[in-house]
């Protein structure tokens, strides 16, 4: 059934061909419907085109095709030269290795002895971070270094978060300070300072109950209860 297909399509098509009509007649139904007969004549002798324009050439625009092979070439090149080139050949992209754990802990007795110069915590806090490193250290498994440099990583977040914290809470009195000074220099101030002091104890001391700050008004209160 299948052979049938190309033996039909054949035979199709020669039907086609002796059924499509000749140049003749093509030309006499043309001259019939547009009666541009002549035309076509015309056309068929041989010169009878000289008289359309020729059509100019279009100018040769040079565009440089070696230069711009050249750079597509070495573009492949220098993108195939950064696939194949190991990372490991460059300083910026080999991992760094660990640091070591005596590292660690020098570099934290160094921040515990600046810290201790400085006396910029207290000297309990002091020793107290001293002793952890000494015990961190004499606890320290050459077997397993990674506890060891956890701890003392720990103890190195400690001593930041102790300094931060020193370092706010001498922010806080540098600014106290400051308008305690302010207040002692200014009258008003000073006043009214006094005032918001007075109306803080009042509303922060029941009745019957004696606070720091609240002594006078108590005594004041009980005067005035004996006078009447």
């Amino acid at each position: 059934m299948l052979a049938m297909i190309p033996l039909a399509s054949l035979a199709g098509a020669l039907l086609a061909l002796r059924r499509m009509p000749s140049r003749g007649a093509c030309a006499a139904l043309t001259e019939d419907a547009t009666h541009a007969g002549g035309l076509l004549l015309v056309g068929e002798l041989p010169g009878a085109d000289a008289w359309q324009r020729p059509i100019p050439v279009a100018a040769d625009v040079p565009v440089g095709t070696r230069r711009h092979l050249l750079k597509s070439v070495l573009a492949v090149a220098a993108l195939f030269a950064a696939f194949t080139v190991p990372a490991s050949w460059f300083a910026s992209a080999a991992p760094s290795a660990p640091r070591a754990f005596p590292d660690i802990t020098a570099d934290i007795r160094n921040e515990i002895e600046d810290i201790r110069e400085e006396e910029a915590l207290e000297p309990e806090t002091i020793e107290e971070l001293a002793e952890e490193l000494r015990r961190i250290e004499a606890a320290a498994d050459p077997s397993d270094p990674g506890t060891a440099i956890d701890a003392a990583e720990r103890l190195r977040e400690r001593v930041a978060a102790l300094l931060e914290l020193n370092s706010e809470t001498l922010k806080r009195i540098v600014q106290d300070s400051d308008a305690l000074a302010r207040i002692a220099n200014d009258p008003d101030a000073a006043q009214e300072f006094q005032k918001m002091l007075e109306e803080s104890c009042a509303g922060s001391c029941p009745n019957g109950e004696e606070r720091p700050g609240c002594e006078g008004e108590g005594e004041g209160e009980g005067e005035g209860e004996g006078t009447g």
